[in-house]
């Protein structure tokens, strides 16, 4: 075998072994993921940090954000900070978050331990549309609401 087919060969196996860890998630239109969240806000990121959550199943490492909300299209509409978590983990679907930065966070309360646990709390991951705020989106929400 050439050089060359080596080569070919060895990049194939690296862009098969990347996607079979990948985040696979089918992308969701606004108003789908609006049913399917808990909670729809838009606000800023005041605090980041990761967390080890310990059971007795297992051990998993989390990313656990604060989140102040300016605007809260669904759900508790009298809360205004709220915890939102996610896995560390790319290839888990973890949501990296900005300290700063404002975002528009779909979530949900679910069966992750620490969200069901915590008040306020809740989950997300790149399957949702969680992103930077994009004032788009925010009026895409606004024709959903009653």
């Amino acid at each position: 075998m050439n050089t060359l087919t080596r080569v070919l060969l060895f990049t194939i196996f690296l862009l098969s072994a990347q996607n079979a860890l990948a985040c696979k998630c089918r992308i969701l239109s606004v108003k789908e993921d609006y049913d399917n969240s808990d909670i729809v806000i838009s606000g800023k990121v005041t605090g980041g940090r990761i967390i080890t959550y310990r059971s007795d199943e297992d051990k998993r490492t989390l990313r656990r954000y604060t989140v102040r909300a300016t605007k809260v299209y669904k759900g508790e509409t009298k809360v205004r900070t709220f915890y939102i978590y996610t896995p560390t983990s790319s290839a888990s679907c973890g949501s990296k978050l900005t300290v700063g930065r404002k975002y528009i966070v779909y979530a949900n309360k679910d069966a992750n331990a620490p969200v069901k646990q915590e008040k306020n709390a809740y989950w997300t991951n790149n399957c949702h549309r969680t992103k930077p705020f994009v004032q788009g989106e925010i009026t895409e929400l606004k024709a959903l609401l009653p």
